[in-house]
């Protein structure tokens, strides 16, 4: 029970990249022809995953509030946060099919918390005076969050709901451009990210993913932007492969690998999304290679982390991280 004081909030990242993943087999089903009970064996487990890591960190808010405040106010771990309401956004995308009135009723108090914390994150950085050490790309997520908003598409016919998918947009696409430059530029010049934190550099790739989403939801096609959009990520998914793959021969192995799983899945449904829209043949080849690529990365960790679950050593690097930090 004591180790799950070590249970990190990013974890909730795998209801993310699980329900992302789930919606990506769904439209392969739809434009490729795969087998339909791929998407919904996938959706299942992120279901499961959201509810067993839902109740493992209730339990660790329970029994040690002070280290959930001290991830809180942290100022690289604290915007992890939001991966719990985006959670809320994508699992009614999941569940939509089966029940959509639970669907819909889920998914607005996770808008309304979602677009809250990514204001609230937003004021944090503008008044807490942070160093310029403490950027790292975790910071994208709460304004991932803003445009997981309109990306799941819910009540897009309401007229007073569009308006709110434009302002999630404006302000994930902004922020999107200025969170970039800065970590960018901490990146080139200042001392490499920990070995614990280099799986988050998948999250490079999620600004342009979602942002192909949530843009083509909301003005409802692909247009230049949005193509820009999308072949920027699937340059910096090349760029990152690399370095990622390196990094994953390494042990130990960490929870923070299911950072990848999301902002990857996100592409795949982009690539996917796009090259329906187009028609052209080799946008469905592009879109096909990189579903295959992140169902490997995301199968890849979903066995790592059953394998050190069963073995009891799941946490041990978050452990280890925590008291050479005391």
């Amino acid at each position: 029970m004591k180790n799950l004081a070590f249970l990190p909030v990013g974890l909730f990242g795998a209801a993310m990249g699980l329900s992302g993943l789930c919606i990506a087999w769904r439209l392969a089903h739809a434009l490729l022809g795969a087998p339909s009970w791929i998407g919904e064996a996938i959706g299942a487990l992120a279901v499961l995953a959201f509810l067993a890591i839902a109740c493992a960190y209730s339990i660790k808010l329970a029994c040690f509030p002070a280290r959930v405040a001290a991830e809180w106010n942290h100022p690289v771990i604290g915007p992890l946060f939001s991966t719990v309401f985006i959670s809320l956004l994508l699992l009614p995308v999941v569940i939509a099919p089966y029940a959509p009135g639970f669907a819909q009723a889920l998914w607005v108090p996770g808008a309304a918390a979602m677009a809250c914390f990514t204001t609230l994150m937003v004021h944090r950085w503008l008044t807490g005076n942070p160093a310029i050490d403490h950027v790292s790309p975790s910071w994208f997520v709460p304004v991932i969050g803003a445009l997981n908003i309109p990306a799941a598409g819910m009540f897009g016919d309401v007229a007073a709901m569009h308006e709110f998918y434009l302002l999630c947009v404006a302000v994930g696409l902004f922020f999107a451009v200025v969170l970039f430059t800065l970590v960018f530029a901490r990146l080139v010049f200042r001392a490499p990210l920990p070995d614990a934190l280099q799986p988050t550099l998948a999250i490079l790739t999620a600004p342009f993913g979602v942002g192909f989403i949530g843009y083509t939801q909301t003005v409802g096609g692909v247009d230049l932007l949005a193509s820009l959009l999308f072949y920027c990520g699937v340059f910096l998914l090349v760029v990152l492969a690399p370095v990622l793959i390196r990094q994953a021969c390494r042990p130990p192995f960490r929870l923070a690998w299911w950072s990848i799983s999301f902002p990857l899945a996100a592409l795949a449904v982009a690539g996917l999304r796009y090259a329906r829209a187009t028609g052209v043949p080799v946008s469905l080849w592009l879109a096909a290679a990189i579903l295959a690529v992140v169902t490997v990365a995301i199968a890849w960790v979903t066995l790592q982390t059953l394998y050190h679950l069963l073995r009891g050593d799941l946490l041990a690097p978050e452990i280890a991280a925590a008291k050479a930090a005391r």
